[in-house]
This record gives structure tokens, sequence and C-alpha cells, in this order.
């Protein structure tokens, strides 16, 4: 595996099961969230944050961390990669640390 996305709603555990993942895998972890928001709690535009995305996508390995309210950008991002993707579904987070376990 050289390329995850890690999707789900607040507070389902997403950003706790990203880290785990990187921590195992040695990816580098990108949260877009950070890369939207900026400190004084206003974003960057709309253009500028799909130019990072397409960026970021553009690299050799990667884990994302995508907030449920970017669908379209997940949507687009899965397209990208639509040749090298397997999708995974944890519906607890008992199956996503059982699938990490797989790893150690």
């Amino acid at each position: 595996m050289l390329k995850a996305i890690v999707i789900g709603s607040p507070g389902a555990g997403k950003s706790t099961f990203a880290r785990k993942l990187r921590n195992i895998t040695k990816l580098p972890l990108y949260y877009l969230d950070l890369m939207w928001h900026k400190p004084d709690r206003t974003h960057i535009s709309r253009e500028e944050f799909d130019a990072q995305v397409r960026e970021l996508v553009k690299k050799d390995r990667w884990i994302i961390d995508f907030p449920e309210k970017q669908l379209p950008d997940i949507y687009r991002l899965l397209r990208s990669c639509e040749n090298e993707k397997n999708v995974i579904i944890f519906r607890s987070r008992e199956e996503a640390d059982a699938y990490l376990d797989a790893f150690v």
C-alpha cells in the first residue's frame, strides 16, 4: 500500500485510525482540514485548496484524512486514482483495529 484515503464523520475515529496507519506504514499523513483552514479560523480559496490537493495526490506515497463534508473532493480524488484502489469499509472501530493488527 502506498496511498490511503481515510473518510469518516466527525468523531468516527478517522484521525486516530490514520495516525495508527501512518505509524505502521511510515507513509506521510495529510489532514485536509489543516490545509483548508487558516489559523485565524478563515479558510483558503477553493482554487488554492484544489491546487494543493492536486499537487498532493501526485506524490507517490500518502495517507489523506478527509472530513466527510468534502465528499465532492473525495470523489474527484478517487477518480484520479481509480486504477490503483481498493476500497475497505469499516463499520466499527473494532473492524478498523483488526485491520491494523493484521499489519503488525
